[in-house]
């Protein structure tokens, strides 16, 4: 196949990161849950078991939210939930109950301050262990100490496939 070499551009990005989406879900300093969609995600340590994300630092407060309790859930939502998801992105930054927006059932967390949904058939309860600004994002790293996962996936009665954000996407008038 035949390639050209260029520097990569802002709108690359999911060429160069093709992931699929959580959830991060954190308790609002209120009290009441809240929910952002992530695609920019990796493990980045095996034992303890971590995973970090990035949060665009436009949304720092969400970093600024998360930090006092030092914890969050990374929720992993199954194909039937691309729509939640999708409403998810679109409801980012707005005030009110994204739960309820969303239809989602928060649940409270067994180790952790936080709030998970109950929707998704795998969540990864991580307490907070780093934080770095780094170019326009906000690099956070929570160390997962429970583990929440349908007894249907656990039984492999049920199996969770990574659906990736399309490699390419056909721009009009190119």
């Amino acid at each position: 196949m035949a390639k050209i070499g260029r520097a990569p551009r802002p709108g690359d990005a999911d060429a160069y990161y093709p992931v699929g989406k959580l959830l991060l879900s954190f308790r609002h300093r209120d009290g009441h849950g809240e929910i952002m969609s992530l695609e920019e995600h990796s493990g980045v340590n095996r034992y303890p078991f971590m995973i970090g994300f990035a949060v665009p630092r436009k949304y720092r407060d969400v970093y600024q939210e998360i930090f006092p309790r030092r914890a969050f859930a990374l929720n992993v939502p199954d194909s039937s939930m691309a729509d939640v998801v999708a409403r998810c992105e679109a409801l980012h930054g707005t005030p009110g109950d994204k739960f309820g927006a969303l239809g989602l059932t928060p649940r409270r967390a067994l180790m952790t301050d936080t709030v998970m949904i109950d929707e998704c058939p795998v969540v990864m309860e991580c307490r907070l262990r780093h934080y770095w600004p780094v170019g326009d994002y906000d690099f956070v790293v929570g160390e997962l100490v429970l583990a929440h996962t349908d007894i249907d996936v656990l039984e492999r009665r049920r199996s969770l496939e990574w659906y990736q954000t399309p490699l390419l996407r056909a721009r009009e008038g190119r």
